[in-house]
């Protein structure tokens, strides 16, 4: 019997090293799992800090938002209107009263305009005559209007004189007066008239006479038979501001075409505000004669 040595004892088949490798293995890679797991845990904690930090962030953000808008725009003023509301004849009230009766001041200066050339209210509607005097405004006020007596009666008098008159000689002007006033023109029906006053309002006022023409419908021949019944009354036209408005706010306008109110708008995107009409011409190439028909309807800013 052969004497083993302590090799012997060491000697493993390949069966046996790969258990051995295999054990190993299995205890090295447990031994791991004791360190890299914590380490994982720890890794997938959610972290909300950052996230509370961005919240505090945006609520500070609204909060000065909030306090810049109540600055710029008040709103209580929504709410509570600021206009008192009394009894007026507008064939007398002043401009302050106007003024306490929220009326828009450019609508102020057109009744102004209107009573300074002669111009006197009959009865309650004609004050929806003057150009830019709301059906709203006109409604809030209605309860209030008060025509003296006296007005009446010399109104009165005056209807019964312009009815003896020949309508050739009627003059009409043609900011103030209303589609039934323009009936009374021979020539100018009750669609043509309905058009006038259509135009006249997309438009933002006449600032010439020679408006009249461009209405639908309205040709030269029948122009020129009626340009002598026509007068003009100065009023302060509804402007469009350069550096604001829309392309939808643009194109609404009888001059301007989809086409110029994108080429407007885009002009002023990509090199900035207008700073006189001058550049603005310029700068969008507005042909001379599209520019004397425009302008009056054009402001830089609001």
């Amino acid at each position: 019997m052969s004497r083993k040595t302590w090799k012997d004892y060491f000697h493993f088949s390949k069966a046996e090293r790969s258990g051995v490798y295999i054990v190993i293995s299995l205890i090295l890679f447990m031994a791991s799992l004791n360190f890299i797991i914590p380490r994982l845990l720890t890794q997938n904690e959610a972290d909300f800090s950052e996230f509370e930090n961005d919240i505090a962030s945006l609520k500070e953000i609204e909060k000065l938002s909030t306090e810049r808008s109540k600055q710029l725009f008040d709103f209580d003023e929504l709410t509570t209107p600021n206009y008192s509301l009394f009894e007026f004849d507008p064939n007398q009230v002043s401009r302050e009263q106007l003024e306490k009766l929220g009326v828009k001041s450019y609508v102020i200066n057109n009744l102004l305009k209107y009573r300074a050339k002669g111009g006197q209210f009959r009865k309650k509607e004609d004050l929806k005559k003057i150009f830019g005097f709301d059906l709203d405004t006109y409604k809030r006020l209605q309860p209030y209007i008060v025509i003296k007596a006296k007005n009446v009666s010399e109104h009165i008098d005056n209807e019964s004189t312009a009815a003896n008159k020949n309508k050739s000689n009627l003059q009409i002007d043609i900011n103030s007066s209303t589609a039934e006033e323009f009936q009374q023109i021979k020539g100018i029906g009750e669609t043509y008239s309905n058009r006038i006053v259509d135009y006249r309002e997309r438009v933002g006022g006449f600032h010439k006479i020679e408006q009249i023409a461009e209405v639908f419908g309205i040709d030269s021949s029948l122009y020129q038979s009626i340009e002598h019944q026509l007068i003009i009354q100065e009023v302060e036209l509804k402007q469009i501001s350069l550096n604001f408005a829309s392309i939808n706010d643009l194109k609404n306008h009888p001059y301007v075409d989809y086409k110029l109110a994108r080429k407007i708008y885009d002009e002023r995107v990509q090199n900035g505000p207008y700073q006189s009409m001058d550049t603005f011409l310029e700068r969008c190439v507005i042909e001379e004669s599209l520019a004397v028909k425009i302008t009056p309807y054009l402001k830089l800013w609001d």
